[in-house]
């Protein structure tokens, strides 16, 4: 089979196309790649979620390592990518694989490739792992056995969790957090940052009250997404128990879910001018902000009255590591709920997300939801909205609305169109309709946002008739 990195590493089925015998290939071609990079940094860290079968395909990750004679610091237990990319930062190792399908549902698996640099794979360096992939196609790898590398002291048994936490907490105002002793509903949706995040701000002297917080490899009966609809039992904990805020993540604990004190679900659209707003007013970070083509523009507007800019990006945190990297963004973040900030990993990181919302919450002396109206009273009102249209030619649908001459949507001039990823019309409003391909399935995505649900509903009815109308003529 053609194995290809997606948006963020390769995704499968588990025991069909992600077996024994691709991982297998694909760890070899990985191998390949470090060994050509000639690299002074040697070494690689590989960690799993809680998904069935996740430790073994580790294994099998560590044994190809070993077989060719790269280090390995293989983690002992379940681990949320975050801590595994700062275990990249911390050693200073050439890379590390994660065997993860974050959010997908509990049949998928993925392998995901951090490098050095802590972000995920760029697409020049998925590229030459690919290319790598067609050499070793069909070709014995080389692998040693697990036990046997152990003895040679070519894998190596550790435990990043007191490393990681003590690294997080070193961005977080310890004395607010601790005179605050928020009450917190913690939901790790049975994936990898059971007894991370709990554990984490039991360090800070919060009241935690943990749901969900056993490894499942079917977690739970739901997707491991940290979205309003897969929330209800953290909103209703929250509510009942009397809690200051609810804290999610998802399976592989690289994005956040928040629940306000009310028990409304505070989205990422709604969170990101959040965080930025309070590292700029609380924590006196000065600098710009990146986002996704499909992550709201009310940043754009906080940005620009401090004298900032607001830098897009495509869809994909890669392009946004990239930038925090660089020193060019002071935070980053994606609709989906992926954020992280400058001078961490380049990675997403839903653990350091959830714990600056705790953050901003033992700031104030109100909710979340309230210092959120503050916001909109200040910049205007935003709202976003998302719909997917089933579509095997999103690509092709897409190409032909491009070449379309389209001045108005819902009945808004558009004054500006972006086809970075997709094709995005923004309109003299301040409103917008972005229209893109998954990249993961036959999907159409719509996003759209404006100054009210009437117009947001339009927007996206819009956008749902566009792709509907140019796909027939695909037809």
């Amino acid at each position: 089979m053609v194995i290809k990195f997606g948006t963020d590493g390769w995704r499968a089925i588990i025991d069909q196309d992600f077996n024994d015998r691709n991982v297998a290939m694909l760890a070899q071609a990985v191998a390949n790649y470090l060994i050509n990079l000639k690299m002074e940094r040697r070494g690689v860290a590989i960690g799993y979620d809680t998904r069935r079968k996740s430790k073994h395909f580790a294994k099998i990750v560590a044994e190809v390592f070993a077989g060719n004679d790269i280090p390995v610091m293989f983690t002992e237990d379940y681990t949320p990518t975050p801590a595994l990319a700062y275990t990249v930062l911390k050693h200073k190792l050439a890379g590390a694989v994660m065997i993860t399908a974050s959010h997908n549902p509990p049949e998928w698996n993925g392998f995901k490739f951090i490098p050095y640099h802590t972000g995920p794979a760029l697409p020049e360096e998925t590229s030459a792992i690919e290319s790598e992939i067609s050499k070793v196609y069909g070709k014995k790898v080389r692998r040693m056995d697990f036990e046997k590398a152990i003895s040679r002291g070519l894998i190596t048994l550790y435990s990043p969790k007191e490393d990681y936490a003590h690294w997080v907490l070193s961005f977080l105002d310890l004395n607010l957090l601790k005179n605050k002793r928020l009450k917190v509903i913690v939901d790790p949706m049975h994936g990898a940052s059971c007894g991370y995040l709990d554990y984490i701000l039991s360090q800070i002297g919060c009241e935690i009250e943990v749901i969900h917080g056993t490894p499942d490899p079917l977690f739970g009966g739901l997707t491991p997404e940290p979205i309003e609809k897969n929330l209800h039992a953290l909103s209703e904990h929250v509510v009942l128990r009397g809690a200051d805020i609810g804290l999610a993540t998802d399976g592989d604990a690289d994005r956040v879910g928040v629940c306000d004190v009310n028990g409304a679900f505070i989205s990422p659209n709604q969170l990101y001018p959040l965080l930025y707003l309070h590292l700029i007013e609380f924590k006196n970070m000065k600098g710009n902000v990146a986002r996704t083509v499909s992550t709201t523009h009310l940043v754009d507007r906080i940005a620009e009255h401090y004298g900032y800019q607001s830098i897009e990006t495509p869809v994909g945190f890669k392009y946004i590591g990239k930038l925090l990297r660089e020193g060019k963004a002071i935070i980053g973040g994606e609709e989906s709920g992926g954020f992280s900030i400058v001078n961490h990993v380049s990675e997403k990181d839903g653990i350091l997300t959830a714990l600056l919302a705790a953050e901003i919450k033992a700031e104030l002396n109100f909710s979340l939801t309230s210092r959120l109206n503050q916001i909109h009273e200040r910049y205007g009102f935003m709202i976003s909205g998302r719909v997917d249209v089933r579509c095997e030619k999103g690509r092709e649908v897409v190409e032909l609305i491009k070449r379309s001459s389209i001045s108005k949507v819902a009945g808004l001039e558009v004054s500006k169109v972006i086809d970075i990823d997709g094709i995005k019309f923004v309109l003299r409003n301040g409103s917008w309709l972005l229209l893109r391909a998954s990249g993961t399935e036959p999907l159409l995505r719509i996003y759209a946002e404006s100054n009210s649900r009437e117009k947001l509903e339009e927007l996206l009815g819009f956008g749902k008739k566009l792709a509907e109308e140019t796909s027939l003529k695909l037809a």
